[in-house]
């Protein structure tokens, strides 16, 4: 792996049989960040396996879509092959996808949006409806959430160990804010709830070894 820029594409250290293509690695990496291109069958049409954390709703075998690479421009429309889950992982989706050997090893993701829906709304939308993602990361709705609240639970540790909202790798970045309209669309004021809990640094370090002062530099790499 490039050190300087880890978007780069990552060399395989190993024989070239030794990988099973069981797609572990595309659905467990919770960054999304790696993808799967097997060249086994057609070298100049490999089948190019891509995480996808949507409803399985939104994609089908068949359609054509549009693939991007790690700038979010648009790399050309390949075709679906398959669209399934990997055990322990059935939150993030893997589509397979084939797509020409020129394009496959730059394949980021796949396009969900058309550009206009980035544009801004001409009203406000007053109600999150329920079949809303509130949390990407593990894939919790706002229905699922809202059902919680009206059940009673006003604590959000409570909520994220129930529904997972909040548990992923983002930390909460984008769900904590919605959970909180959540609250506030059910009437809850913001004295009533218990937020999260901030996750702490794995280990504590003192800033002096962060700033290499007083020698503690050394202690830092023992």
């Amino acid at each position: 792996m490039d050190r300087k820029d880890i978007r780069q594409v990552p060399t395989f250290l190993g024989d070239s049989y030794c990988c099973e293509a069981c797609e572990k690695c595309v659905a467990g990496c919770p960054g999304l960040a790696i993808t799967l291109v097997n060249y086994r069958e057609n070298p100049e049409l490999p089948v190019v396996s891509i995480p996808y954390e949507f409803t399985r709703q939104t994609i089908k075998v068949n359609d054509r879509v549009s693939v991007l690479d790690t700038e979010g421009s648009e790399l050309g429309q390949v075709d679906v092959l398959s669209v399934h889950a990997i055990e322990n992982n059935d939150r993030t989706l893997v589509v397979e996808v084939n797509a020409p050997h020129e394009i496959a090893q730059k394949i980021a993701g796949i396009k969900v949006q058309d550009e206009d829906v980035t544009q801004p709304l001409d009203h406000y939308v007053a109600h999150i409806e329920d079949d809303t993602i509130v949390c990407r990361c593990e894939h919790v709705t706002a229905g699922e959430v809202r059902t919680l609240i009206r059940a009673g639970y006003r604590d959000m540790n409570e909520i994220k160990t129930v529904s997972r909202a909040g548990m992923g790798a983002c930390g909460g970045k984008t769900c904590v804010s919605l959970i909180l309209r959540l609250f506030r669309e059910e009437g809850i004021t913001r004295e009533e709830i218990t937020e999260y809990s901030k996750r702490p640094v794995f280990v504590e370090v003192p800033l002096g070894i962060l700033a290499g002062a007083n020698g503690q530099e050394n202690h830092a790499n023992d």
